[in-house]
């Protein structure tokens, strides 16, 4: 019986991994990741694949999940503790940015070179929310956001303050890139 058991829970924690593994992944370790939003299911893009400081990030067709475009590609890295991260695009190496350090709803969410561990405007923390993560500003509180709740290609990210209705425009999966 005992034996059985054992069996049984072997089965069960293989498969949790392997559904873990391919689904969202957990932001406790440094890594590559295609961004999505949950309500639109479209990546976070540096569009054209610009390496210019200050480019709008917008959301966008994810290109291939086994062969992305590394503007689509944003490597997680620690930003002082465990729950602190900076966002970089694999492609351009310049970092996610909310624009001026502002604090206001609507403020655009752009690439920009990485201005140290002191730039809380590019420190990102990450609450999970189902199946995904609430990705928050350090320096104003507020969240990642798909303007307008668009799903549309091309929609700008912002921050906005937490939506309680309809919020699937601010949770994101992460999709782990090898």
């Amino acid at each position: 019986m005992y034996r059985a058991l054992f069996c049984i829970m072997a089965v069960a924690t293989a498969s949790l991994m392997v559904s873990c593994a391919a689904g969202s992944a957990d932001p406790a370790h440094e890594g590559r990741y295609i961004i999505v939003s949950k309500a639109s299911g479209m990546a976070l893009d540096v569009p054209a694949a610009s390496t210019e400081a200050g480019k709008q990030i917008v959301q966008w067709t994810i290109n291939s999940k086994d062969k992305p475009s590394p503007n689509q590609v944003w490597k997680l890295v620690r930003a002082g503790n465990d729950s602190q991260w900076k966002i970089f695009s694999e492609h351009s190496k310049l970092c996610l940015d909310v624009q001026g350090k502002s604090r206001d709803n609507n403020a655009s969410v752009v690439q920009w070179n990485d201005n140290g561990s002191s730039a809380s405007n590019q420190i990102w923390t990450f609450v999970r929310e189902g199946s995904g993560y609430r990705i928050r500003s350090l320096e104003s509180g507020k969240l990642l956001t798909v303007f307008g709740v668009s799903t549309e290609t091309g929609a700008p990210l912002v921050q906005f303050e937490e939506l309680t209705v309809k919020p699937e425009n601010q949770i994101f999966r992460l999709i782990s890139v090898k």
